[in-house]
């Protein structure tokens, strides 16, 4: 485990744990609990920031989301995350974010 929330426990990824991942979140049961449930995504994402601010040292942070996902990139810009610009990735055009240390 890396860190703990009132509510949650976020552990180091695995890459074994895609598959599980992407059944749970394409399960339709599971996917109209979660739907409004977009504070946990805040939740560990500002856990996350505050993480790798103060116990790994980091003094930037970026975020990449796909250009129409707004759900994700308000959640990035509640956790203090700036939209920079657009970008083209691979063919598709994403929105770059960044959260400073110095700008908190």
């Amino acid at each position: 485990m890396l860190f703990e929330t009132d509510r949650l426990y976020v552990a180091k990824w695995r890459k074994e744990n895609l598959n599980a991942l992407y059944d749970l979140f394409n399960d339709p049961a599971i996917k109209e609990f979660i739907a409004p449930k977009l504070t946990i995504a805040t939740e560990v994402v500002n856990e996350t920031v505050n993480w790798l601010f103060t116990e790994k040292g980091f003094s930037n942070i970026c975020a990449i989301t796909e250009l129409d996902n707004i759900d994700s990139q308000n959640v990035l810009i509640k956790a203090g995350f700036i939209r920079q610009k657009d970008i083209l990735d691979d063919g598709k055009m994403m929105s770059y974010f960044l959260n400073s240390k110095n700008e908190e």
